[in-house]
């Protein structure tokens, strides 16, 4: 048998990556990266950036399935996928060493642990990351392999071995050495019961630990058992049985979901690229302004806008392979699903400004409690989010007309919650300055500034949210599906402008304003607090 031939026979999958599967859980990840990304800046623990790279990690690792869903032979995703997939993990496990560490600090009990406090983190994290450099060394090797280098995939697969086993070595001796400090100190710990909250963070160390470590043990039976092992089928299997979701059919170039098209026509490069460059300008100018005023508190959950933005930017990116060839169904799943979450994140964003804004200024004013606001606008637009993944999914399922329904009822839900808070944004406008438009004259230019950037942002959201609506509604008939310009238009256009509005909120300085200024704007148009 040749070398040639050898590489030839090395099969990437011996299945077919679900979209589903990719689906759900690029957006699992990227929803829980944002969180973690949200409560780092919120409570300055930087101790947990690597999870968070970590996150990233896994939600390109997931996009790289999705890549391989209709070119099972490409290599570059196939790479892309195993090494980023299988590195997340150990950038997880170091943040959890480091939190034992945290822990043990917290309760005074270095004296029960196994290993002094000030080697503990130095000793697991050094591990990791031999591992983390074995394991990056392994995936590699496997994308030097081509058909001059048919072996470089088993020598891979070997180093990668030996990398995993260092991870489960060291994992193994981490849980060992949290379960002897708590059975040593257990009397101590005890005796800090109310005072210090030790068994919460203890036991959710055990459990992502175990999960961790059960992974590890199973990533090194797959890669141990070869490429043509029970475990490689058994991802596939798992979210096969999970979500019951049917491959996309191409046909002709066009691309349709159980016979509903998304479009029929192939993106324009030069259009998709000008859209990547410009959402990255602004998520650079995001990134920046935020990384500039990150230490006071409102600015944080301001990360939230930059996450979105590098969403749009993801989404028009993904559409690029649509140029090119007409087997590219899992990218145009991804791409529109990627821009229909963006107006849902920048509208928390909106909703939170708003709360604060309304606090400082006359929270009696408001319709209903600013704090109760807020959580039943975000709950519903994070309703409206499952809603949406879960019509993309129903309508795999052979139920176009019922996916369709669940999507379209989403879309609506979100127009008219926007639209609502409209109303509480004018109400409240209305009783603070007497007048419907305008009245507003007596607050800070930044606090007014403020105000109009919410109506803007909201307007061009619910008008692109509708616009949106029409397109589903209307299906492959409709006027948005033969011509890619009014996409631009309805999409484009608006997030754009949306995106730019919003980076005047990073110098707002009057949220939460001191009580002393918030009296005294309110005194001088005889408005006061009860």
């Amino acid at each position: 048998m040749s070398e040639g031939k050898g590489y030839e026979e090395y099969v990437f999958y011996r299945y077919t990556p679900t979209l589903a599967g990719v689906v759900i859980f690029v957006l699992l990840f990227e929803c829980t990266t944002i969180y973690h990304a949200w409560q780092t800046c919120r409570k300055r623990s930087w101790f947990m950036v690597p999870i968070i790279i970590g996150g990233i990690f896994e939600t390109i690792g997931y996009i790289g399935r999705a890549l391989s869903h209709n070119d099972r032979e490409a290599l570059g995703p196939y790479v892309i996928q195993t090494l980023l997939l299988l590195l997340g993990p150990a950038l997880f496990a170091a943040s959890i060493y480091m939190i034992l560490g945290r822990i043990i600090l917290l309760t005074d009990g270095e004296r029960y642990s196994l290993i002094r406090r000030t080697w503990l983190t130095k000793i697991f994290v050094g591990g990791d990351v031999l591992s983390f450099l074995t394991q990056s060394g392994g995936g590699g090797i496997m994308s030097g392999a081509d058909e001059d280098n048919p072996d470089n995939m088993k020598i891979g697969e070997k180093v990668i071995i030996v990398g995993l086993c260092i991870q489960v070595i060291f994992f193994g001796f981490f849980v060992l050495t949290a379960f002897v400090f708590q059975k040593r100190g257990r009397e101590h710990l005890l005796a800090l019961e109310g005072w210090v909250l030790w068994r919460k963070h203890l036991y959710v160390l055990y459990g992502t630990s175990v999960l961790i470590l059960v992974r590890s043990v199973f990533r090194v039976a797959e890669y141990a058992q070869g490429n043509d092992g029970f475990g490689t089928f058994i991802s596939s299997s798992f979210l096969l049985t999970t979500t019951s979701l049917r491959r996309l059919r191409i046909s002709s170039g066009e691309m349709a979901l159980q016979g509903q098209f998304f479009f029929s026509y192939k993106p324009s490069v030069a259009a998709v690229v000008i859209a990547a460059l410009v959402f990255s300008a602004i998520t650079a100018i995001h990134v920046y302004r935020f990384v500039k005023n990150h230490k006071t508190k409102r600015i944080r959950l301001l990360l939230v806008l930059s996450m979105a933005s590098f969403n749009e930017v993801l989404g028009y990116a993904l559409r690029i392979p649509g140029s090119r060839s007409s087997r590219t169904g899992a990218i145009h799943a991804l791409s529109p699903l990627l821009l229909i979450f963006t107006p849902l994140m920048v509208t928390s964003v909106i909703y939170y400004i708003f709360s604060k804004i309304s606090t400082a200024v006359a929270p009696h004013c408001v319709p209903l409690k600013s704090s109760l606001m807020l959580k039943i606008l975000s709950g519903v637009d994070l309703v409206c989010q499952l809603a949406i993944s879960a019509g993309v999914m129903v309508a795999a399922r052979a139920n176009s007309s019922a996916g369709k329904g669940v999507l379209l009822a989403a879309i609506a839900i979100h127009v008219s919650n926007a639209m609502g808070f409209v109303v509480a944004v004018v109400i409240w406008q209305r009783r603070v300055g007497g007048k419907w438009i305008g009245g507003l004259d007596h607050l800070s230019i930044s606090t007014q500034r403020d105000v109009l950037a919410i109506y803007i942002a909201t307007g061009l959201i619910m008008l692109r949210s509708l616009l949106r609506f029409i397109e589903f509604a209307c299906g492959p008939n409709g006027p948005f599906q033969d011509h890619e310009a009014p996409f631009y238009i309805y999409d484009f256009l608006p997030m754009a402008v949306v995106l730019i509005t919003c980076i005047q909120w990073y110098d707002s300085d009057n949220i939460p304003a001191s009580y002393r200024s918030r009296n005294w704007e309110l005194e001088e148009v005889g408005v006061q607090d009860a």
